[in-house]
């Protein structure tokens, strides 16, 4: 069994995206709310399945499963595929006897966290593709364009302008240089990701994404989407405050948010209440800490924990669609420029041979 998983992680291939295990789930939950036994449902899952990682992960559950484990063992091998968090749940739906339902919860999940971070991805998408199509277009002006116009100023005895000496200068410099300065970007970016993989990286890494300026709000809020689903849908289905939180923490993928949860779970332990552990801890804005006082208050924490989500989910999403209205132009407006500099240092040279010509 040990094998096997150490085979699938070694294939290299593109691991389940939050869509993937979104219609995992609801395709589980489907066929297993309809009465048809699990092994035929893994081997229906499979086969509908497109990650092809998770349709070889799938066939192999099935046989384990064949064999007599649970879903949540079989599933457990593969751990390097499936979230914590979702192996949590399908136990809890296990031994729950409510598998079906928390299938579908599941399912609304991956599929609520998909839409966020697409969302954010389109939004830093269009930029990028936007400063690739300038470098482009200023490589291919000075590389083919103004060379040819400065060969005929200087046959007319003309002077090349200011601004395209200095553009010329730093062209010329990246093409006799290319190759080194290829090998010294490809070193630091191997370097970066290999620091990012480390504790002081990921800790780095974890406060840039808190405290940029823009990003930081988005970020915490999607991450607080995240953190108050997973806390209502374990909540709802029975598991203690404490447990839900060491559960919830391996989800957040954030070492200073982490720390702040396991502080909350401190606190708790303690003998504070939920709402002041978090205030001490400080996790959550001032709404996500006022829905679970209100919650605490009235005995329905896992019904505010579900609804925090579902709003903050929607303020994500409007903050993301005001951001990609407020990209496009300014990316545009930089194309424009950049071009627009490089057409003028293309053009200069024309001038001159006019001029000369007069």
């Amino acid at each position: 069994m040990e094998k096997r998983k150490k085979d699938l992680k070694e294939i290299g291939l593109k691991k389940p995206s939050s869509r993937d295990f979104s219609n995992l789930c609801r395709i589980l939950g489907s066929m297993i709310t309809v009465g048809i036994p699990i092994p035929q449902v893994l081997s229906m899952t499979e086969e509908l399945s497109d990650n092809v990682l998770l349709k070889r992960s799938l066939k192999e559950i099935g046989r384990y499963v064949s064999k007599g484990q649970s879903i949540y063992e079989s599933m457990k091998t593969f751990g390097n595929i499936y979230p914590i968090f979702l192996l949590e749940m399908i136990r809890i739906g296990e031994e729950s006897g409510r598998l079906d339902l928390i299938l579908k919860q599941l399912s609304e999940y991956y599929e609520s966290e998909h839409k966020i971070f697409t969302k954010i991805k389109t939004a830093l998408t269009y930029p990028l593709i936007v400063l690739i199509l300038s470098i482009f277009v200023s490589v291919f002006l000075m590389v083919k364009i103004v060379p040819q116009f400065i060969d005929i100023l200087n046959l007319t005895g003309g002077e090349v302008p200011f601004i395209t000496k200095v553009v010329l200068s730093v062209c010329s410099f990246f093409k006799r240089n290319f190759l080194v300065i290829s090998f010294t970007n490809l070193i630091i970016i191997i370097l970066i990701l290999r620091f990012s993989k480390t504790s002081t990286g990921k800790g780095f890494i974890a406060k840039v994404k808190l405290t940029t300026p823009l990003v930081d709000r988005i970020y915490n809020k999607a991450m607080l989407a995240r953190f108050s689903m997973a806390m209502g849908m374990l909540l709802r289905s029975g598991i203690n405050i404490v447990k839900s939180l060491e559960i919830t923490t391996s989800i957040l993928e954030n070492r200073i948010i982490e720390q702040r949860i396991q502080n909350t779970i401190e606190q708790i332990n303690k003998g504070d209440g939920i709402h002041s552990s978090f205030v001490k801890a400080k996790v959550g804005n001032s709404l996500f800490l006022s829905l679970v006082y209100t919650g605490e208050e009235v005995g329905n924490l896992d019904y505010m924990f579900l609804k925090i989500g579902e709003l903050l989910s929607q303020d994500v999403e409007q903050s993301m669609k005001k951001i990609i209205i407020f990209i496009e132009p300014v990316a545009i407006l930089i194309l424009t420029m950049v071009i627009g500099t490089f057409i003028i240092t293309a053009l200069s040279p024309v001038f001159s041979i006019m001029d000369g010509m007069g």
